[in-house]
């Protein structure tokens, strides 16, 4: 594991390739005033306005890209967004150093790891993910978007409503809008996980859990291979529901990533979440300075590697906290909380008040639900929406008293029982939107 002094020593010289070989990166820079010889220690990092991504899709490609690199270049990942929030970002990097930095990630869980080397991997994610250049690090070759409309509903087109293989996978079918995902799909989906058998699980967490309910209902059990959850925050009820469905030992590890980047931390055995210090300076921001333990902060990480093409200071748009305490598991690299995205905090009087993870803690493991969405509609509106779980006594009362605990007795709160909950835009499920933490909200 490299010590703190040689992450900053790797960033210091990917500060220096960057202003070296990529444009943006030089006037950038240049504007602050700034030179790679006065970063001379990590207090000077700041000096360094953060990037984000408006800059690389604005860049892309010429930009963005180091000099002498090609589009065509066969060596290339091309990478996109989701387009949760906004239009895709586009961008490429190496395909060996990308998959280095996700199997680094995974090292805090060797079971997790092990899976992925196997390369027999099985995705179940949201169509805006399931390009293999953004679903894994076992799928290289490119695959056409399997998402063609945006209405509620829409079907892929008909090759993609089928499971198909990928570069190193199956590719198991969903419609872009998950609930609305057809039985047939279900069934040929268990089918060929029964004819697959995969060495691990890439998987959005509520995506797995609808498909684990199904198996359930079924009475179907699936093939047992380690599962990594991604793609969006896996939730106290989208866990139980996947573990219920799979084999007592099974290994779970929630991993954060970005497509642009790979993976950003893990899970490890224990169920401590690990940032990635092996592919990535991490900083914890708040306020203008480095936070302390416990407190809400934004990660923004600098990569480490000489890609073709470096992110410097690159704000992530996440919400974490770091944990002051090791881990059990012994492994020494950062240990933290991920509190969800940035702009799905549930806000009041321009404080959070609630982070999605805390409101998914709030929620607890409640079995007379199968799903929810919390969305805060103004200052002081919230409305929860909920699936009931068949044959279970209704308990909504009490959770509202415990929601208004969190949020304030004066909110305006409202709670309904829905036989349907849409997705996103992007097809991902979110738990927690809000319209009042803006997307260019900062910690």
């Amino acid at each position: 594991m490299l010590s703190p002094d040689d992450v900053f020593a790797a960033a210091q010289d990917e500060i220096a390739y960057a202003y070296e070989r990529m444009p943006f990166f030089r006037r950038h820079m240049e504007d602050a005033g700034v030179r790679p010889g006065d970063i001379g220690r990590p207090g000077d990092l700041p000096r360094i306005p953060p990037t984000d991504k408006t800059w690389y899709r604005k860049g892309f490609p010429g930009g963005v890209l180091t000099e002498g690199v090609t589009l065509s270049d066969p060596r290339l990942r091309h990478l996109s967004s989701s387009g949760t929030a906004d239009e895709r970002l586009l961008t490429v990097e190496w395909n060996a150093l990308w998959v280095k930095r996700c199997l680094d990630a995974c090292k805090v869980h060797p079971g997790i790891r092990r899976g992925l080397r196997a390369e027999r991997h099985c995705y179940y994610i949201p169509a805006s993910c399931a390009e293999a250049s953004c679903a894994g690090p076992a799928a290289h070759a490119p695959h056409a978007n399997p998402e063609s409309a945006q209405d509620r509903g829409a079907s892929a087109p008909a090759d993609a409503g089928r499971p198909r293989p990928v570069a190193g996978g199956l590719m198991l079918p969903a419609f872009h809008d998950l609930l609305a995902t057809d039985e047939r799909m279900v069934d040929e989906s268990l089918r060929a996980l029964e004819r697959f058998r995969p060495s691990l699980y890439m998987v959005s967490p509520a995506h797995l859990a609808f498909l684990a309910r199904r198996m359930s209902e079924r009475g179907f059990h699936p093939p047992a291979a380690p599962i990594l959850a991604t793609y969006s925050l896996c939730g106290i009820l989208a866990r139980r529901q996947i573990l219920a469905a799979f084999p007592a030992e099974t290994a779970f590890s929630e991993v954060v990533g970005m497509s642009e980047l790979g993976f950003l931390a893990a899970e490890c055995p224990r169920g401590g979440l690990h940032l990635n210090s092996e592919a990535f300076l991490c900083e914890l921001r708040t306020g203008g300075r480095a936070a302390e333990p416990g407190e809400l902060a934004e990660l923004v990480v600098t990569t480490i590697d000489g890609g073709c093409s470096p992110h410097v200071r690159y704000r992530t748009g996440d919400a974490y906290r770091l944990v002051a305490k090791p881990c059990p598991c012994g492994h020494g690299s950062p240990l933290v909380r991920m509190e969800g995205r940035i702009r799905n905090l549930l806000m009041r009087k321009g404080r959070a008040v609630l982070t999605p993870r805390e409101l998914d803690e709030t929620v607890g493991d409640c079995d007379w639900l199968r799903l929810y969405k919390m969305e805060q509609t103004g200052e002081e509106a919230f409305s929860f929406s909920y699936i009931p779980a068949e044959g279970r006594a209704d308990r909504a009362p009490e959770l509202a008293q415990r929601l208004k605990e969190r949020l304030g007795t004066d909110v305006r709160l409202s709670l309904r029982s829905v036989e349907y909950l849409p997705a996103a835009r992007s097809g991902k499920f979110m738990e927690c939107e809000s319209r009042v933490a803006a997307e260019g909200l900062r910690l």
